[in-house]
C-alpha cells in the first residue's frame, strides 16, 4: 500500500493550503497572542467606496487592524480579565490563494 505519512496532505492541496494568522494585542499589558488557522481560501468583502475597487483594496480591508472593545473585549491570559485589544490579520500562502469576493 502506498499511504502518505500522517500529517502530510500532498498533491494540489500543498499548493493551496495557506494560513490566516490573527494577532491580538491587549491594550493594557501589551501581551500578544497569535492564532494560525489553515485555509484553502479566504473570503473578503468588497469595501464600500466611490470609484473603482481593486482586489488590493479588498485585501487591505480584510487585513486592516480592528479594535476589540465594548461587547467585543477579549479575555487576556496575562491580565486574567476581559480587556480592550487590537486584532490584526495576516494571510500567509505558499504559492496560490483562492479569494472569494463577498458583496
Amino acid at each position: 500500500e502506498d499511504e502518505e505519512p500522517t500529517g502530510q496532505v500532498g498533491g494540489i492541496a500543498d499548493l493551496l493550503i495557506g494560513q490566516t494568522v490573527s494577532t491580538i494585542k491587549c491594550s493594557e499589558c501589551k501581551n500578544k497572542r497569535t492564532v494560525s488557522d489553515p485555509s484553502m481560501h479566504i473570503c473578503v468583502q468588497i469595501p464600500k467606496k466611490s470609484g473603482c475597487v481593486t482586489l488590493e483594496d479588498c485585501l487591505q480591508d480584510f487585513c486592516k487592524s480592528e479594535e476589540l472593545k465594548g461587547g467585543n473585549k477579549v479575555e487576556c491570559p496575562n491580565c486574567q480579565k476581559k480587556t480592550e485589544a487590537r486584532k490584526q490579520i495576516k494571510v500567509v500562502c505558499k504559492q496560490t490563494v483562492i479569494i472569494q469576493l463577498k458583496r
